[in-house]
This record gives C-alpha cells, sequence and structure tokens, in this order.
C-alpha cells in the first residue's frame, strides 16, 4: 500500500490519478464536510439544551432553581426548566446539496412531573425543518436570477438523486416576502432631488366568498384572477445620473386606488423623503388616485405632469372619419402629436405657452376634444423649466430628459415586468411580494454598475433570507 497524504478531515492515496483520483479526493471531501457540518450541529443543539436547563450533561439539578422559559410540557404545560431532564436524542435527515441527507440527532427534553415531551423551538435546526440551508439559499438564489420553480426542482432533483415538491421550493422562495417590512422601514440618509411615481399591473389570483367541490370531491374556496396594480417610487439623483428604487405597494385595484397610493406616498414620507431634505420635484402620470393622495401627503416639492401619458392621452382623443385611409389617418395623428410635442420643445416656459395656444387655435375646430385634453393641467406640465432654473442657479446641470417623463420609472418597471411575465400569474399576494422583492435586490444591483454588483446581489439573497 503506498504513502498517504493527509488533509484536515480526508484520506488521499498517491497510488490513485487522474481522474480517479479526483472522484475519490472529492468523495472524501464531501464526507469530511458532511461530518464536520453534522457534528458542528449536533454540539450547537446539545448546547442549546444546556442553556435551556442551566445544567450540562451529568449535573444534579438545582433545587432552588425556580426560572421559566419559553419551552413548556406538552402533558403538564409546566415551563418550570427544573423539573425536566435530558431524554436521549431523535434522528433527524436533512437535505443537503451535498449529495444525501446530513444526519442530525435532535436532543429530546422530557418533564419528571409527568413524564411527558418538553416542546423546544430549537435555533440552530427549526421544528419539521427538512431542508439545510444550503438548498433553502439555492433555491432563493436560482428564484432570483430568473428559474422557474420547475427549473429549479429538476436540477436539485438530479442533483441530489431525490424528489422535491414545488410547494416546498415555492415555499422558501415566500419567505422572501417576510424581508419587505424590514426594507420599507429603512429610513433614508438622503432625499433624492427627483420622486417618479407610476403603477404596473399585474395578475393576481384572489380569492372569493364562494366555493366549490373539486374532482375529488373536496371543498375549494374559488379563486379567480384579477389585474391589481403595483404602485412604484423611485428616487433620481439627475446630477450623478443615478436612481434608487425607494418602495413599492401592492395596491387593491381594480383601479389605482387613492387609498394605496396614500399608503405608499405616507410610508416615502416617514422614511424621510421630504422638500425639506432635498426633494424639489415629483413626476406622475396625474391619475385621479395619485392626486388625491398627493394632496394628503404634503411633501413640499413641485410637481410635474409626465409629458408621455399627456402625449399618449391626446393620441387617444384624436377623432377622425371612419372612411379616411389608413396612410392618411396614421399621417395626420403623426402630424397633431409632432406639434404637441414641439410645445415642450419650447427654450422658455413662455415660449411653450404661446406654442400652446397657437395649437389649440388650429386645432379647435376639427379637433375639440385634443385641444380639451392639451388645456386640462397644462401648467403642471412646465414645471420643469422652474426646476431647471432652480438647478442652473445652484451651478448643476440636470438632463432635461429626467425632469419631463417617467421613462427612468418605466424602464424600472420593464424589469419587474420581465419576471412577472415568467411567473404567468401571482397565485398569492405574499408570492407577488416575494418575487418583487427579489427584483428590486436584482435591478438595483445591476443598476450599481460596479464589478462586485452581481456577487453583492447573490449574497443578499442567500443572507437576508436564511
Amino acid at each position: 500500500m503506498g504513502n498517504k497524504v493527509s488533509i484536515p478531515g480526508v484520506l488521499v492515496k498517491e497510488k490513485l490519478s487522474g481522474y480517479a483520483f479526483y472522484q475519490d479526493l472529492m468523495r472524501q471531501l464531501e464526507e469530511g464536510v458532511k461530518n464536520y457540518i453534522a457534528t458542528s450541529t449536533n454540539n450547537a443543539l446539545d448546547q442549546e439544551v444546556d442553556h435551556l436547563l442551566g445544567r450540562g450533561v451529568y449535573v444534579r439539578r438545582d433545587e432552588q432553581d425556580q426560572e421559566r422559559v419559553t419551552a413548556y410540557c406538552l402533558g403538564c404545560h409546566s415551563r418550570r426548566r427544573q423539573e425536566w431532564a435530558r431524554n436521549g436524542h431523535k434522528r433527524r435527515g436533512l437535505a443537503t446539496l451535498w449529495g444525501s441527507d446530513l444526519l442530525i440527532w435532535m436532543p429530546r427534553v422530557e418533564c419528571q412531573v409527568c413524564g411527558g415531551t418538553v416542546h423546544v423551538e430549537y435555533e440552530t435546526v427549526a421544528s419539521r425543518q427538512r431542508l439545510w440551508h444550503d438548498v433553502r439559499a439555492e433555491t432563493r438564489e436560482a428564484s432570483g436570477v430568473g428559474q422557474s420553480l420547475r427549473e429549479i426542482k429538476e436540477r436539485l432533483d438530479s442533483d441530489l438523486a431525490t424528489s422535491f415538491g414545488l410547494r416546498t421550493l415555492n415555499e422558501q422562495v415566500h419567505r422572501m416576502a417576510e424581508l419587505v417590512g424590514q426594507w420599507q422601514e429603512q429610513t433614508f440618509a438622503v432625499s433624492p432631488p427627483v420622486l417618479l411615481l407610476d403603477a404596473l399591473w399585474v395578475r393576481v389570483m384572489k380569492r372569493e366568498k364562494r366555493s366549490k367541490r373539486d374532482k375529488k370531491k373536496r371543498r375549494r374556496v374559488v379563486k379567480r384572477a384579477r389585474w391589481i396594480p403595483v404602485m412604484v417610487a423611485l428616487g433620481l439623483w439627475p446630477e450623478e445620473k443615478k436612481k434608487v428604487i425607494l418602495d413599492w405597494e401592492v395596491g387593491e385595484g381594480p383601479g389605482e386606488d387613492a387609498a394605496s397610493w396614500l399608503r405608499l406616498l405616507t410610508r416615502v414620507e416617514e422614511r424621510g423623503i421630504r422638500g425639506a431634505r432635498g426633494l424639489r420635484l415629483i413626476i406622475h402620470d396625474g391619475s385621479k388616485g395619485l392626486q388625491e393622495a398627493l394632496e394628503e401627503v404634503h411633501f413640499a416639492a413641485l410637481r410635474q405632469r409626465c409629458l408621455f401619458h399627456k402625449l399618449r392621452n391626446i393620441l387617444q382623443v384624436i377623432t377622425l372619419p371612419d372612411d379616411l385611409k389608413r396612410e392618411e389617418a396614421r399621417r395626420i395623428r403623426r402630424l397633431i402629436l409632432r406639434e404637441a410635442s414641439a410645445i415642450w420643445q419650447a427654450p422658455e416656459k413662455e415660449s411653450a405657452r404661446q406654442r400652446q395656444e397657437e395649437f389649440c387655435l388650429r386645432w379647435a375646430s376639427s379637433q375639440p376634444q385634443v385641444v380639451e385634453t392639451m388645456r386640462r393641467d397644462f401648467e403642471d406640465t412646465l414645471t420643469y423649466y422652474d426646476v431647471l432654473a432652480w438647478a442652473q442657479e445652484q451651478g448643476e446641470l440636470w438632463p432635461v430628459t429626467w425632469l419631463r417623463t417617467t421613462s427612468p420609472l418605466e424602464r424600472v418597471n420593464r424589469s419587474y415586468r420581465r419576471k412577472l411575465r415568467q411567473m404567468v400569474i401571482a397565485h398569492s399576494e405574499i408570492g407577488l411580494r416575494a418575487i418583487l422583492y427579489q427584483a428590486t435586490i436584482r435591478i438595483e444591483h445591476g443598476q450599481a454598475g460596479d464589478p462586485h454588483g452581481w456577487t453583492s446581489f447573490i449574497e443578499q439573497l442567500l443572507w437576508d433570507s436564511s
């Protein structure tokens, strides 16, 4: 037998070479790592029992100890640890990425008064936990980078030679929703100068008040697909060309209701986004629910109506004869839009007002609805002129394209939609919130522009959700 090389936890034979050597090395490494993890976990569990009982193994109970703990006896419901004692261990298998079950021995505690089992919530291994942390982290990471649950299941089943349930994997993804509350409570050290507000629409299965029996005669609550809005707030730093997702709120539907917008705006203002801290401009699409909410929350900042939404509203009210040829109808629509968009290309605010009057006089007789739409809230579309003038006084050059529309936010919403399209439909609001949070992390790290952004994204998915 040849010489042997000692590696911590591994014994490697020198006679093996090539691929056989690699396989033997990996097998021993896997066994060594699994044994180390299992030993460390079992020691940690035993230490938890020592802390719970207030004494180590083979140490007599202190008759004067009257301390009560969170654990309790399932028989007599006692919480006095002085009445309890160790009662061996029970075997527990955990699925791990190392190829097979990780063997854990869960300590058992018995009540010496009634003989009942003591219920203990261990921190090292949770109650009924069957997946080791690496599998749970792998599931969330894979979901965060865009893989579907079925793709994750196929890969894990193949790697671990077992079968995972889609519901089990889905529960791990849903755990990400628990982090949304923490994220939405963080205060901002600095307020962005510009705040963009807009909504995107998603399909969610909503429970109805009625139920029915399925093919197996089981009674099931009826669910129906509904379109609901997700309100998003984006912060802009025009001078630095930086944008950050500040917050989002899942609306109630069917439209952009004022109550959902009010929850979002109130939370954003309480987290430090306001005029007194540097906010200068709020850009929005002018939806009724949003405007009602803006009247309730006082940001002390100017408001700018999105020009893209304004032009889209004008396009929708253009009326043309039914018998008009398609090419001629397209030419007229382009002409109206070209002249309308030229209004906001004026170098000064007064020039824009003059161009608007000329536009309205030209189309008043043939397109009265277009003129009415143009005049509605027109002054709110000129706010960016004042903000540009203020920035120039401060010696800053702000790109005008970041002050007139919600387009920067629309590009962020596209990233959300890519993930939501992959999901097709959210079967619960919890699942929707988890997916939105994952997408938020990925978008933020993608916009950071640093070479370690992707690594940071993965680390946040893994550790924040552990």
